[in-house]
């Protein structure tokens, strides 16, 4: 038994707001995500000087030191490379989720398009294949 293609009028103006609250959706996700990498940024600097002072408090305790061997270095420059263990419970600041930004400005750019092409028609409903072309974008 052979399908029929489904043939519906969607309503221009209800596919421009979904388009729009998914565009802002978008758009909160990468203003968030960016806040949260400079929040963690420094957090891992507040992170590295706290860990000299356990250090230098007697908390962490040298486990390997090496001498770092660079063609590039003057020889009067002396590069060590130290391992320091510290206790279970000090913990580093946990990484935001890594979004895949051109993916995300991707998006947004088609669905801005999307919006500016829809807001210049004047129909008041658009065809199926119109709406299959941006329903991805549409929860």
């Amino acid at each position: 038994m052979a399908q029929k293609p489904i043939s519906v009028k969607v309503s221009t103006k209800k596919v421009i707001d979904a388009l729009e609250k998914a565009l802002a959706e978008r758009n909160k996700t990468v203003a968030d995500n960016e806040k949260a990498k400079k929040e963690y940024e420094k957090a891992v600097k507040d992170f590295q000087d706290s860990l000299a002072e356990m250090f230098r408090a007697g908390k962490g305790k040298v486990t390997s030191v090496s001498k770092s061997h660079n063609f590039r270095y003057n020889e009067e420059q002396n590069k060590y490379e130290l391992t320091i263990e510290f206790p279970a419970s000090v913990k580093a600041p946990k990484e935001p989720e890594n979004l895949n930004d051109w993916v995300m400005k991707s998006e947004i750019e088609e669905l801005e398009n999307a919006v500016a092409v829809l807001r210049m028609t004047d129909e008041e409903t658009i065809n199926t294949s119109t709406y299959k072309g941006v329903a991805r974008f549409i929860k």
